[in-house]
């Protein structure tokens, strides 16, 4: 981003400008101090001309000149390090803040009738495709009105004749849409082995099950799965609740 390189270079030299000036304020009063109290050593040495102590004065006003000329390049090296931390955290903030700025924001849609009425359409189309199966039952083969009827007011041949047309309507229409097929295609009630990658989900092991595969038992049920899944289309209207709509005959 060019804009990013202007403003990183333009804030590098902005805070070395100020960071300069902060350090000729300490700089500028630290040499001048310096200058006045080696010239007040100048006068006392003149005062007390005694061997020893003009040595030890001269050792200090040495120490102290050479002092102020390494202190310069110490102090301005320390401020410009300053400066170099101080410019890094700014430019590392404006790199943030330039990401957070440029992420597009969500903006939430407001909840409208048209919402409320699709979430509503939804719902009931889901409990419609939940009865769809069971209406299809009632309609080829009178399932519901088989569940609904008082067998015990018919004698057992009756129940079978009539248990036998429901049953192969309800056949014919399972087959029709969703042709089942055996998870296991073998005799039930023979023995079968269960190999060591079998899938847990299409097989239920029953009975003292322990130690790891293979297992040899005995065929209790088959299992089932659909060869296809071919459901009429949903008309979404009316009352989603519906099985099967009543039948009147008009005379």
């Amino acid at each position: 981003m060019n804009w990013m390189k202007r403003f990183s270079r333009r804030s590098f030299w902005w805070i070395l400008f100020w960071n300069t000036l902060l350090c000729a304020a300490v700089l500028v009063p630290a040499w001048i101090g310096l200058d006045i109290l080696m010239g007040l050593g100048g006068e006392v040495a003149k005062i007390q001309p005694e061997a020893n102590a003009s040595a030890r004065l001269a050792e200090l006003l040495g120490f102290l000149e050479g002092f102020r000329l390494y202190a310069v390049g110490v102090i301005y090296a320390v401020f410009f390090l300053f400066s170099l931390i101080l410019w890094l955290c700014v430019r590392g903030s404006a790199k943030k803040a330039a990401l957070v700025a440029a992420e597009p924001k969500k903006v939430e849609k407001p909840k409208d009738e048209t919402d409320e009425k699709s979430a509503r359409q939804k719902a009931m189309d889901d409990q419609r495709r939940a009865l769809l199966l069971f209406s299809l039952l009632q309609r080829e083969g009178r399932l519901m009105d088989f569940f609904a009827e008082d067998l015990s007011l018919y004698e057992d041949d009756q129940i079978g004749a009539a248990a036998r047309g429901v049953q192969e309507s309800c056949k014919k229409l399972i087959e029709k849409h969703f042709n089942p097929m055996p998870v296991l295609d073998h005799e039930e009630g023979g023995p079968i082995i269960v190999e060591d990658n079998f899938d847990p989900a299409a097989i239920k092991l029953i009975g003292n099950v322990s130690g790891k595969p293979p297992f040899k038992g005995i065929l209790r049920h088959r299992g089932w799965r659909a060869g296809r899944f071919e459901m009429p289309t949903l008309i979404a209207q009316g009352d989603p609740r519906l099985i099967s709509p009543a039948e009147v005959e008009i005379e």
